[in-house]
């Protein structure tokens, strides 16, 4: 879990400044190692609080997209474009990637776009968490963003339509090729 810290801060000094970066912190604790105590789900939590409190929603959730696309493995990147390369068109590749279980093992076209459902979070960081503002799901935004404009070498765009952080029974997004 401290490397999902770690890319959140480093996202918060590139995206928002020092100044967010140490604000937000100084509302954790007093240091970025006392913002995460082990077993921290509230931390992440509490951490993302003080994020949206210092640099308001979007800016949060362009911090958390920033992690997603940092969050992806290059093993998942290379895996996904030798699928790619193998399919016979997009649902052929969806089907492959579902096969392996990568972005979450339920995707698929849906009248031009890619539909992607998660049922739990797939993130340790939050896995176990009963309370993370939903701002924290932009991540999988910036790490469907990256996978799919990686793969297609072309960028993408991906809405966030619900999510489980909201209420909702399962998280859903859309990724417009």
């Amino acid at each position: 879990m401290a490397d999902h810290i770690s890319r959140i801060g480093a996202s918060i000094r590139k995206i928002a400044g020092d100044r967010a970066f140490n604000e937000v912190i100084k509302a954790c604790g007093s240091s970025a190692d006392e913002a995460v105590i082990p077993g921290c789900t509230t931390s992440v939590g509490s951490l993302l609080d003080a994020l949206i409190r210092q640099c308001g929603t979007e800016t949060a959730a362009e911090i958390m997209r920033s992690c997603g696309r940092q969050c992806i493995s290059e093993g998942i990147l290379a895996k996904a474009k030798q699928l790619y390369a193998r399919a016979d068109g997009t649902e052929d590749f969806l089907s492959m990637l579902n096969e392996d279980g990568i972005g979450g093992g339920r995707l698929r076209l849906d009248e031009g776009d890619i539909s992607a459902v998660y049922t739990s979070c797939y993130c340790p960081a939050v896995r176990e968490a009963r309370e993370v503002p939903s701002v924290y799901c932009s991540c999988s935004e910036g790490w469907f963003e990256h996978l799919f404009s990686e793969v297609f070498d072309r960028q993408v765009q991906v809405r966030r339509m619900q999510t489980i952080a909201d209420g909702a029974d399962e998280c859903l997004f859309y990724i417009r090729q």
